[in-house]
């Protein structure tokens, strides 16, 4: 009973389209706009992660044009209109439970590439002062939090 009044009075909406969606809050995207996210799958640059044509290439073409201070990172997603929508409600509409979503994601598809690689720990990359006082959190402490 206090779960239908709770999704009664503060339905689940999708963080993409903003779509309600019934039950409880398991999923954080509709069917819809999960099946539009769009997954990065090998191969992909070593130092960005952005997806590369040829299996041969360690780097995509940006990368091994210029000289980066970071030497690798993963996504899970290409950075697209969809996933632009999302990463707004999370960032600005203060939806804390997408970060531990999308952290659980990547825990799931990189978790191996962390044990192989034996980080000593994770660590999230800091954000000023005034941004931090608007939004009240670091988006990024949140999913570090989460994988750590």
């Amino acid at each position: 009973m206090k779960d239908f009044l709770m999704t009664l009075v503060f339905p689940h909406k999708c963080a993409a389209c903003g779509k309600t969606m019934p039950g409880k809050r398991v999923e954080m995207l509709c069917e819809t706009c999960d099946r539009q996210l769009h997954p990065i799958t090998e191969p992909r640059c070593k130092r960005c992660s952005k997806p590369i044509a040829d299996i041969t290439q360690e780097l995509c073409e940006d990368c091994s044009q210029r000289e980066y201070v970071v030497s690798s990172g993963k996504a899970l997603y290409l950075y697209d209109e969809r996933m632009q929508q999302v990463i707004r409600q999370f960032k600005y509409e203060g939806r804390f439970e997408i970060g531990n979503y999308f952290a659980e994601r990547m825990a799931d598809a990189f978790g191996e590439w962390i044990q192989r690689e034996r980080f000593d720990m994770i660590l999230p990359v800091p954000i000023h002062k005034k941004r931090l006082r608007f939004r009240g959190f670091n988006q990024a402490a949140v999913m570090a939090e989460y994988l750590g």
